[in-house]
């Protein structure tokens, strides 16, 4: 129904496409103030959410990006970096790590389910 950027993170996919405000009677700003503003997405819609949004985007890329260099075997040095860049960094290195978890669990699972394979910890 609405689009997701990243797991759990929903933003507002607009008038025209939104069910929550075609299906809200009204019109002009009472239809707005009765569908869009109790939304929990409503600061995705406004021109500050849609800048915040762009900036998260562009700098959890730029910590993707350092991430790859590193894995590539060309680190950036941390004397390279803006705070805020290594902060991206340390927090992409997180976000994979917890993923590569969930991951490793899952397949474990599936194992455990389809062979009745047994591990230890």
């Amino acid at each position: 129904m609405y689009a997701e950027d990243t797991e759990g993170t929903s933003i507002c996919p607009g008038e025209a496409s939104c069910e929550r405000f075609l299906g809200t009677g009204g019109k002009g700003a009472a239809r707005v103030r009765n569908a869009c503003h109790p939304c929990p997405m409503f600061p995705t819609k406004t021109d500050e959410g849609k800048k915040t949004l762009q900036f998260l985007k562009g700098l959890a890329d730029v910590g993707m990006y350092i991430r790859r260099c590193r894995e590539s075997g060309y680190p950036i040095s941390t004397s390279q970096m803006t705070p805020l860049q290594f902060e991206a960094l340390l927090m992409t290195d997180a976000e994979i790590e917890q993923q590569e978890i969930r991951l490793k669990k899952h397949v474990r699972s599936a194992l455990i389910a389809g062979f009745g394979l047994k591990f230890e910890s």
